[in-house]
């Protein structure tokens, strides 16, 4: 009986390219800074990434809801060919028998 030999692994690593940039972390604002202007972009980010939020999911619906169709219409189109096709048939049966 003989050993198989083990697959060699690796130890070379591919050419490095550049890090990817960090990310900023983010720092909060200390409360002395916070004044109107602010608060008034907090809350237009707020609203804006809300609105953002009911889009996508409004999106997302529609597009269950189209999925649903399709495949609906994919199955009466599917039935349909197999009546036409089984019809085919009996009509090349009635041809080749007369």
């Amino acid at each position: 009986m003989t050993a198989s030999p083990t697959p060699s692994v690796s130890t070379t690593t591919p050419p490095t390219a550049a890090p990817p940039p960090s990310k900023k972390k983010a720092t909060p604002t200390p409360e002395e800074l916070k004044d109107n202007t602010y608060w008034d972009r907090r809350r237009k980010n707020n609203t804006s990434a809300k609105r953002s939020r009911e889009s996508r999911r409004g999106k997302e619906q529609q597009t269950a809801c189209r999925v649903v169709y399709l495949e609906q219409e994919n199955l009466q189109l599917r039935t349909e060919v197999s009546l036409l096709r089984s019809e085919i048939d009996k009509l090349r049966c009635i041809l080749y028998t007369h």
